[in-house]
């Protein structure tokens, strides 16, 4: 419990905070213990010593450093009680956990078909693994509003807020100060505009805004948070740095946090410092919030492969539809409607095949088309020269997806043969046989390795189904690879993925490839209402989806904690990955990032090679959920050959794994190394 203040414990705190800051001149070997004023708790003893130097005098900075250890000791006090307290209100810990019950997108009363031998672990749709918290704190710069020299708050743009909470966390808290609310115009403003913005753009999380009168309750809330983003300001610092388990994304500007450059890499481990000469900053009571608010990311940053696909909504573009269509079908029972399909007047393509992927927001982040002289030219630039597919049927039709777009006529393999792995040349010149990138495909369903025989052909399984061994062929080609890896549709418990996940990552790390650049794409569930006539076309938005087509069949509501655990553990590799700016705000030295070329000049500046290799998301589940149309068994071609079962998952070809494509070439276009790329 705190320790009741009184006169002779203040005037203990005051000496010892003017020792820690260099100000005391007196010398002794006693050891004092001092309380703090501010709350009550006892501060670690601390040995007096003299302080010789002038030039030292007043550095409050060894004075923050010196005592950090007692605040996160008292700031985890604190939190403890307040987090006894969240637990009473729910009912205890069993209640408060059950919270996930309740999220967005979980199945109530369904009966799945998953045998019994595979419901292990944690069932429904969501894991505790990534049941994590995101508060956004707002306050005057240094507290003190009333004050007018303090009185200021400041607000960033939105597209911050969506680069730094991760989209798998399950709550977000805007909270705002008491004290900015009654003293500062516009604090209350800026706090419910934000409130309305993230619930819109994290529909799976619950989005609250709070006005805390409490510091208690302020300070616990951020200490206690998964996930911590705050515009400038010194109240949201101190947590940041002691928690030690927040993700913390900060402004470091010098002129509001003056200790900064004082602080060790031990506290700065989980914070990102933005630079505050590259962040839109501005005060909220003049700020025109439809203007500001609405910034777009700025765009030698290249932030936009982060943002692109989350909201937006699929729109019927005639006019371009010739455009999305193959040169020939390809022979594939994926192929057989577009092959069968006899166009018209009226419908000169498939419908499914008609509709465009547009963004609701960020305008300059949509999805650039791709072909085969845009991807040559990619490729060339990244240094690249072989894009290698592993996965499922799923990843099999994005690899033929991939092959289609680029104009063949053919087949990726023979025709009648069922070759589940292949290599073949994307020819960029045709006068220079030289000029070429490789496309290959490994199936392996769940990324499993073994000496077991395989054979799809022959009905040979090797793991829940087939495992052709992939990890050979990545590593004994010399050249820089583009790696796109998946699993998920065949893992029915979320223990499964994760393990899977977690091993799929550290080997990539021990083949010791930083040049190459990694893909987890995300799972994608089925629809289970695809020959519903009703299903025929786009849902207009994720909530649409959410309200009619969440099932258990097959697991399928999974995919989404599949995909959000994946997130999480990528976020995270991102943060440490990070260049982060100097503690004083200024930029830091030059540092290729993971997956990222070294030229002739980087080597002659002495820029370090990456230290491992660049591993993202390429997360095609927000666009692709909203297809319920174009499925294998919509009813397009209900007499294909081929097609002996109902097949809600996987779609006709060209469809929406087009889109996979279209959105892979955006997101390599903005790791290029030229600045001009993405204006073509």
């Amino acid at each position: 419990r705190p320790t009741v203040y009184n006169p002779l414990t203040a005037k203990k705190a005051k000496n010892v905070a003017k020792r820690a800051a260099g100000m005391s001149g007196t010398s002794t070997s006693s050891a004092t213990i001092s309380y703090s004023k501010a709350t009550g708790f006892m501060l670690k003893p601390r040995m007096k010593t003299t302080i010789n130097n002038p030039s030292h005098q007043s550095q409050l900075p060894i004075g923050f450093v010196a005592i950090i250890p007692s605040i996160r000791r008292n700031l985890a006090r604190v939190s403890d009680l307040f987090d006894q307290g969240l637990t009473a209100f729910y009912g205890g810990e069993a209640e408060r956990a059950n919270t996930l019950a309740s999220r967005v997108g979980q199945p109530e009363g369904l009966t799945s078909i998953i045998p019994e031998d595979y419901k292990l672990g944690e069932q429904g749709a969501y894991s505790t693994l990534t049941d994590d918290d995101a508060v956004v704190y707002l306050a005057c710069k240094k507290e003190q509003c009333e004050e007018e020299e303090m009185g200021v708050s400041f607000a960033v743009p939105y597209f911050t807020y969506l680069l730094h909470i991760p989209r798998h966390v399950s709550r977000i808290s805007v909270i705002a100060d008491k004290d900015c609310v009654d003293h500062m115009v516009g604090c209350r403003e800026h706090g419910q505009a934000l409130t309305t913005f993230l619930a819109k753009h994290y529909p799976r999380a619950t989005v609250s805004f709070i006005e805390e009168a409490s510091t208690f309750a302020g300070y616990s809330r951020m200490n206690l948070a998964d996930y911590l983003v705050c515009p400038p300001g010194i109240s949201c610092f101190i947590p940041a740095l002691v928690s030690g388990v927040a993700k913390s994304t900060l402004v470091a500007n010098p002129n509001i946090v003056p200790w900064l450059s004082q602080i060790g890499e031990a506290e700065l481990k989980n914070v990102t410092l933005l630079d505050m000469a590259k962040t839109f900053v501005a005060p909220v009571d003049n700020m025109d919030y439809g203007s500001f608010l609405n910034k777009l990311p700025p765009h030698e940053e290249k932030d936009c492969r982060f943002l692109r696909g989350r909201m937006g909504k699929w729109k019927q573009d005639m006019f371009s539809a010739l455009e999305f269509q193959y040169p020939s079908s390809i022979r594939h029972y994926v192929g057989e409607a577009d092959l069968r399909f006899i166009p018209t007047a009226e419908t000169p393509y498939r419908v499914a095949t008609t509709y465009r992927w547009e963004e609701d927001l960020f305008s300059q982040c949509g999805l650039e088309t791709i072909n085969r002289d845009a991807m040559c030219q990619l490729m060339k630039d990244l240094g690249m020269s072989r894009i290698f597919i592993v996965g499922d049927s799923l990843g099999m039709n994005m690899a033929q997806s991939l092959w289609k777009l680029m104009g063949h006529e053919d087949n990726p393999t023979e025709f009648g043969v069922r070759n589940p792995n292949w290599d073949r040349a994307v020819q960029c010149d045709p006068d220079d046989e030289e000029d070429y990138f490789v496309l290959s495909f490994a199936r392996s369903d769940q990324l499993i390795e073994n000496n077991l025989p395989v054979d799809v052909e022959q009905g040979i399984k090797n793991c829940y189904a087939y495992c052709y061994p992939w990890s050979e062929r990545y590593t004994t080609y010399d050249d820089d690879t583009i790696f796109i890896m998946n699993t998920g549709p065949h893992y029915q418990t979320h223990h499964q993925f994760q393990a899977v996940f977690d091993e799929f990552v550290r080997k990539v790390d021990s083949f010791q490839r930083p040049r190459d650049i990694v893909l987890w794409r995300t799972s994608v569930p089925g629809h289970p209402h695809c020959d519903d006539p009703n299903s025929q076309k786009p849902f207009d938005s994720f909530q649409e989806y959410v309200a009619t087509e969440i099932t258990d069949d097959y697991s399928w509501d999974k995919f989404v904690g599949y995909n959000d655990y994946a997130n999480k553990a990528l976020d995270t590799r991102r943060r440490q990955d990070r260049v982060l700016v100097n503690l004083n705000g200024a930029p830091a030295p030059v540092l290729k990032p993971p997956g990222s070329l070294m030229s002739v000049s980087d080597e002659k500046n002495g820029i370090p090679t990456p230290r491992r290799t660049r591993i993202e998301l390429l997360d095609v589940y927000p666009m692709t959920v909203q297809r319920p149309d174009g499925h294998v068994s919509s009813g397009e071609c209900e007499d294909c050959p081929g097609i002996t079962d109902r097949d809600c998952l996987h779609y006709f070809l060209p469809g929406p794994p087009d889109w996979w494509n279209h959105l892979l070439y955006s997101h390599l276009l903005e790791l290029t190394l030229k600045e001009n790329q993405m204006q073509g």
